[in-house]
């Protein structure tokens, strides 16, 4: 795509004319000949506009011999899924390790862990309150590195345990561990989704040109895959723990 091509540039380079604002806000510039930079996670290359020459000059800080590769890094924080969605595949040493689930995958942990309290009725009109508050595109991200959720999905276990409060029996009855059985579901439910995806995709022959998606697909699950299996994230299958649910 022709945002994968772009390079970001600063506030100070927008004194060219030629270079226009993003819908986003950020400026953003095409350079022929800088998509031919294949990326590295930790390069340090610096691109400035050089006024006098009217043209970009790039500054690596990086040692490299004669007739080596140059590197950049394309972005210092953007787990695999960016990765691949923005630049069309997956590095498997990247240091990011997040874990992505929408609303459709919170609801459906809120059942397993909690069945009494979200029968099938309530989680329709939880959809539809969630359609109504403009978040059917939300996301929740889960940080395996630090083996903890990030703010949106530590918002979203918060609102779903302030749904459930409301069906507990006394008014201020408290279920100390509602969030962490949801978080426990949902990796639990991602885990099972990785197995099903690489055990199907091993199945699967495709056309020569589509040979490096697939890969990129099977690194973007193995990699989530091995993040999900440390001990630090391990966890015990959902059926083993039906006498903490209602």
């Amino acid at each position: 795509s022709v945002r994968s091509r772009c390079l970001a540039v600063s506030d100070e380079d927008a004194i060219q004319q030629s270079i226009l604002h993003h819908p986003d806000g950020s400026l953003r510039v095409l350079l022929p000949g800088f998509d031919l930079f294949n990326h590295a996670f930790g390069a340090q290359i610096e691109p400035h506009f050089d006024n006098d020459q009217g043209a970009y000059t790039f500054k690596s800080h990086d040692a490299y011999d004669a007739g080596d590769q140059v590197w950049i890094s394309y972005s210092a924080q953007r787990d695999n899924l960016n990765m691949l969605l923005t630049y069309g595949f997956c590095p498997p040493d990247n240091p990011e390790a997040l874990v992505v689930w929408d609303n459709d995958n919170l609801l459906q942990a809120c059942v397993q862990a909690r069945p009494g309290y979200f029968p099938p009725a309530v989680v329709q009109q939880l959809h539809q309150l969630l359609t109504k508050l403009g978040k059917t595109k939300e996301l929740y991200v889960y940080d395996a590195n630090e083996n903890q959720p990030k703010s949106t999905l530590a918002r979203g276990l918060a609102m779903m345990a302030e749904i459930e409060r409301q069906f507990l029996d006394q008014p201020q009855q408290e279920d100390p561990t509602f969030s962490d059985d949801v978080l426990q579901a949902l990796l639990h439910q991602r885990q099972v989704e990785i197995d099903w995806g690489l055990e199907h995709l091993s199945q699967i022959t495709v056309d020569a040109e589509w040979e490096p998606m697939m890969q990129s697909v099977q690194v973007l699950l193995s990699v989530e895959q091995k993040h999900l299996s440390t001990p630090s994230n391990a966890v015990m299958s959902c059926d083993d723990d039906d006498d903490k649910r209602v």
